[in-house]
């Protein structure tokens, strides 16, 4: 048919893969999932969303400050030192964060403890690694479980 001869027409001439590379970025920024996004000092609600990028072995986390102000924050699955949720228990998290949280909110709670270089400039020998923790909060719980297998399968694998 005159549509068949089209379309190996079209593939020859290599179309065909150029529009898979066109939709690739899209299909990655799909994966992006809304949740709230914790302080680590005063534990104030951030609208935040995040993109585990398994390429690349990163978790980026958008936040929204109340005055709009936007932030981006980069954790590499690499400098993760380990995950936490409420089933690893209470003492895992700060009070101040369980505190101001629903027992319903507290199992879509995932705390994720990293490394955060704190001065890369200044190379004096020692170790300037800090730990710093990423408290997010999903909308469901099977959204966070599903985020805890993704980062473990990262960070632990």
């Amino acid at each position: 048919s005159m549509e068949r001869q089209e379309q190996a027409e079209t593939a020859g001439r290599g179309f065909a893969p150029e529009k898979g590379r066109l939709l690739a970025p899209w299909k990655k920024a799909s994966r992006s999932r809304q949740c709230i996004c914790l302080s680590e000092g005063e534990g104030a609600r951030l609208k935040a969303e995040y993109v585990l990028h398994k390429d690349v072995e990163q978790l980026v986390v958008r936040t929204t400050h109340a005055a709009g102000r936007r932030e981006v924050l980069v954790c590499a699955t690499a400098s993760v030192e380990d995950i936490y949720t409420i089933e690893d228990g209470e003492e895992c998290f700060p009070p101040h964060i369980l505190g101001s949280l629903t027992s319903a909110e507290r199992g879509r709670l995932i705390s994720i403890l990293h490394a955060v270089d704190v001065d890369a400039d200044v190379d004096d020998g020692h170790d300037s690694d800090r730990l710093a923790s990423l408290y997010l909060l999903e909308l469901s719980r099977e959204g966070r479980d599903n985020l805890l297998q993704r980062l473990q399968t990262l960070v632990y694998l």
